[in-house]
C-alpha cells in the first residue's frame, strides 16, 4: 500500500535541500591572499607601528561582492607584516592604484 503524500514530501525536501545549498553558496566569503613582507622606513631602518588599510566596495573577478572596509594591522618584530586581504585583480569597478599615506605622532 503506497502513501499518496509521499511524493509531495520528497519534493518538499528536495526543494528545501536545493534552497539550503544555494543559500550556503551565496553566503560564502571571498578567498583571501596573505600578504607577508618586511616594511622599512624611508631611511632604511625597520619600521614599527600600525598600518591602516582601507578599500572601497568592489566585486571580485569571480563576481563575489566585497563591502567597503578597513583593517588595522600592527607590524610585528623587525617590521614584519602579515595580513589577509581579498585580491582585487580583475575587480569591478577596476582596482584603484595603491596609495600610500604616512602619518606619525611625535612626543615632546
Amino acid at each position: 500500500m503506497s502513501d499518496a503524500r509521499r511524493p509531495w514530501g520528497r519534493l518538499f525536501y528536495l526543494v528545501l535541500s536545493v534552497l539550503a545549498l544555494v543559500g550556503a553558496s551565496l553566503g560564502q566569503t571571498p578567498t583571501t591572499s596573505t600578504i607577508s613582507d618586511v616594511v622599512y622606513r624611508a631611511d632604511g631602518t625597520l619600521a614599527g607601528g600600525t598600518l591602516l588599510i582601507s578599500w572601497p566596495t568592489f566585486s571580485t573577478s569571480t563576481g563575489q561582492s566585497v563591502a567597503a572596509g578597513k583593517k588595522s594591522v600592527t607590524l610585528g618584530p623587525g617590521g614584519t607584516l602579515s595580513v589577509a586581504l581579498v585580491p582585487n585583480t580583475g575587480a569591478s569597478p577596476a582596482a584603484p592604484s595603491t596609495q600610500w599615506c604616512t602619518s606619525w605622532t611625535m612626543e615632546q
